[in-house]
């Protein structure tokens, strides 16, 4: 995935590199052991899903991490802030890029449709007791 900033074209990487950072981002009890587990992507991705810009900027930048050019953070929330780019394209390219990359595309996709699935039950719910 690449955008073009402040007329410098940056390249976005969903690695290694950014699952690593990613995941260290958030930790969950593993039940029925004394050990954690990295989830921060999760929460990356339903932040994206809820539409927050902090976690769109915080993927981009997780995403360019090891990338030359290396775009900064400032640069990043002008480029959200500039009426003239659509905020709500970028959220549906980064979680389609996400699902669509080898070392995201598992998780990503299984936690959407985790989501979805849920989204479907409350809506049940809701249908069934007005």
């Amino acid at each position: 995935m690449e955008l073009t900033i402040k007329n410098t074209v940056y390249q976005f990487k969903a690695g290694f590199g950014f699952l690593r950072e990613a995941n260290k981002r958030a930790q969950a009890d593993v039940p029925g052991t004394k050990q954690k587990q990295d989830i921060g992507l999760k929460f990356l991705v339903a932040g994206l899903i809820d539409g927050s810009a902090e976690a769109l900027l915080d993927t981009l930048d997780l995403l360019n991490l090891g990338m030359e050019p290396r775009v900064s953070k400032e640069d990043l929330e002008e480029y959200l802030e500039d009426p003239k780019n659509s905020i709500d394209e970028l959220f549906k390219t980064v979680l389609d890029f996400l699902s669509k990359s080898n070392i995201t595309r598992r998780e990503v996709t299984n936690f959407m449709a985790e989501v979805e699935k849920k989204a479907k039950e409350d809506a049940a719910k809701v249908t069934k007791n007005p």
